[in-house]
């Protein structure tokens, strides 16, 4: 009889943790958590948006101290793939295996930008901060409207500097007899801020500059811009190389061999002080 009460008890306990965890199993909710972000400056991506199976999401600023974790719940536990788009990003199709539980995508998906629409030109604005000169660079419309939103392009500026007596015409001729006090790349950052309107920031020392003593000078600059549809990473660092060892009036020409898988931008600003 004690044998008998056993084996039943027993056959009792394996029902109630078949039917626990079948309940556990059932209840369980299937979560995807994943990141995105723009493949050159690791920020956010305007106007994202992801969709898995029946279900998208979206987002717009993130944040500029971290990336957002976006989260799908109620998802069906299945082989599945994560469709993710931006304007002017190229999308990303990622399979992934979904089980029960939260699934994570340890890596962020890395968009890259193809293009700012209706690029024109840009126009570069200094401002002095601290021992130097912080420049925006403001890309335009052909009708001088600002572009605001684009992706984050891996764009390579260059500058030549000259030495300026403001009391001068402001002619080409005159400034090829001025004194050049500064040749070649300039530093940039991206400005994640949401409230940012401009976020191209290149900066330059006053330490960098041949003549330290001069306070005005003159501003031109180089902005090239690749197109990521018709040219790679390594193509575009082995171009900026290039252009690097070329003398500056060089530049145009070679640029335009490269068949539209760079474009160049110029801009000038005249009697830029150090106050």
């Amino acid at each position: 009889m004690k044998k008998r009460l056993m084996w039943v008890t027993a056959v009792a306990v394996v029902l109630i943790i078949t039917v626990l965890a079948s309940v556990f199993y059932f209840s369980t909710d299937t979560i995807l958590e994943f990141q995105v972000r723009d493949s050159v400056t690791k920020s956010w991506v305007w106007d994202m948006e992801a969709y898995i199976q029946d279900r998208v999401l979206y987002g717009y600023f993130q944040s500029d101290g971290a990336l957002i974790t976006y989260q799908f719940t109620d998802l069906k536990p299945e082989k599945s793939v994560l469709t993710v788009s931006a304007p002017q990003y190229r999308t990303v199709k990622l399979p992934v295996e979904l089980k029960r539980g939260v699934n994570r995508i340890e890596q962020p998906v890395e968009l890259v930008g193809l293009e700012i629409p209706e690029l024109t030109n840009f126009y570069a604005f200094e401002k002095v901060l601290g021992d130097g000169w912080n420049i925006t660079l403001r890309p335009i419309t052909s009708d001088n409207k600002a572009i605001t939103i684009h992706p984050a392009l891996d764009i390579w500026v260059g500058t030549r500097v000259y030495d300026w007596e403001p009391t001068l015409p402001q002619t080409a001729e005159e400034l090829e007899k001025r004194p050049i006090v500064y040749l070649g790349e300039l530093d940039w950052r991206w400005d994640s801020y949401p409230e940012t309107q401009f976020r191209y920031i290149a900066s330059l020392p006053f330490a960098d500059l041949h003549n330290k003593t001069s306070r005005s000078y003159v501003f031109e600059y180089l902005i090239l811009v690749p197109d990521p549809k018709l040219i790679d990473t390594g193509e575009y660092e082995a171009i900026i190389q290039t252009i690097k060892n070329l003398d500056f009036n060089q530049i145009d020409d070679y640029i335009n061999t490269l068949r539209g898988s760079v474009s160049f931008y110029t801009d000038i600003t005249w009697d830029v002080g150090r106050k």
